[in-house]
């Protein structure tokens, strides 16, 4: 006797003896399709965005992104720390008739949570009140266009340490970006000579403390 099947019922044979996969619901063939463009987009995002920097999310730092150019040290370090001037100075000195290039500051400078305060001095320098460290830097091969004012934005090479304590405050400062300059550009009127000894011109500034990823390799 042969069993034939009901009329209407549709029977799925698995062709070639292998069982068919099973197809998913169209939902979520598009979330999937969505999460695969959305991690396609953020990775490109993320080489795209090669001259931003964005801090450790640490109160001494608060999430703090580079402006777009600035000069960086690149691989290999982190932002550290940024300090902002509250009260500064540029002081230029009148030499044979002109103002110096290379004037001499004097500022005051807080973290941006406000737990520690540097004193900046010529040298340039950088001294923490909290424990007397500090750091010695001289120009390194990375600017960019003057800031409003006149002032350029710099990376400083971090040259000299002197730490008064062990582990100080900026003992492992390898690097100093000097950024978002407001004010400071040397007095626009000629100087005399023994009349115009020095002038003092108000100023502002960020600067981003780096340093290395992996210490100490």
């Amino acid at each position: 006797m042969t069993l034939r099947e009901p009329v209407g019922l549709v029977v799925r044979r698995p062709r070639g003896g292998a069982h068919r996969r099973r197809r998913q619901p169209g939902w979520l063939r598009r979330r999937f399709r969505f999460m695969t463009g959305l991690a396609a987009f953020t990775a490109a995002a993320a080489v795209g965005a090669g001259s931003f920097a964005v801090a450790d999310d640490t109160p001494a730092t608060e999430g703090y992104r580079l402006p777009d150019d600035a000069p960086q040290p690149g691989a290999g370090f982190r932002i550290g720390a940024v300090y902002q001037v509250s009260d500064g100075t540029l002081t230029y000195t009148c030499t044979d008739g002109a103002w110096s290039a290379s004037p001499t500051p004097e500022a005051t400078l807080h973290s941006l949570d406000g737990t520690s305060t540097l004193r900046h001095t010529e040298g340039p320098q950088w001294t923490s009140e909290r424990d007397g460290s500090t750091i010695i830097a001289s120009p390194a091969p990375a600017s960019r266009a003057t800031g409003p004012g006149g002032r350029p934005w710099l990376l400083l090479n971090v040259s000299e340490h002197h730490d008064v304590v062990a582990d100080g405050e900026l003992a492992a400062v390898a690097f100093v970006s000097v950024l978002n300059t407001s004010g400071g550009a040397p007095p626009g009127t000629p100087c005399v000579s023994g009349f115009d000894t020095t002038r003092a011109v108000r100023y502002s500034a960020d600067y981003v403390f780096w340093t290395p990823m992996n210490p100490g390799r």
